[in-house]
């Protein structure tokens, strides 16, 4: 893995749009970790400094998302977040964290993508 490539973790508990969104990133050089919620995600950034944004679902069994938020924002300050739903945000979300609507086109994820880790 070089430097310059972006490793991001996509947080789903459904499958098909962890692999979906995960096919389209790698295409694009994207490097892509993976997991089935929020306790799944805080094990997979454990030890990890390489991931600069997470694409987290807001509806997920356990840990909602923005439980998850919370806690990656305060012992990750560094990464970025992306919150994506199918309806929109019941709360406001932090500052810190971007929202996408779900279906999303895979080129819309993309540029979601880039916006956020320019800002």
């Amino acid at each position: 893995m070089s430097d310059d490539t972006p490793t991001i973790l996509i947080v789903d508990d459904e499958p098909s749009v962890r692999g979906v969104a995960a096919m389209h990133l790698q295409r694009r050089g994207y490097t892509i970790l993976e997991a089935t919620g929020g306790e799944d995600a805080l094990k997979v950034l454990e030890g990890r400094s390489d991931v600069v944004l997470a694409i987290v679902d807001c509806n997920m069994p356990g840990m909602s998302g923005s439980e998850l938020d919370k806690i990656i924002l305060k012992r990750w300050p560094y990464i970025k977040i992306i919150a994506m739903s199918g309806r929109p945000p019941a709360h406001d979300l932090p500052d810190k964290v971007e929202f996408i609507h779900k279906p999303f086109r895979g080129a819309d994820l993309v540029a979601k993508i880039e916006s956020t880790l320019k800002l």
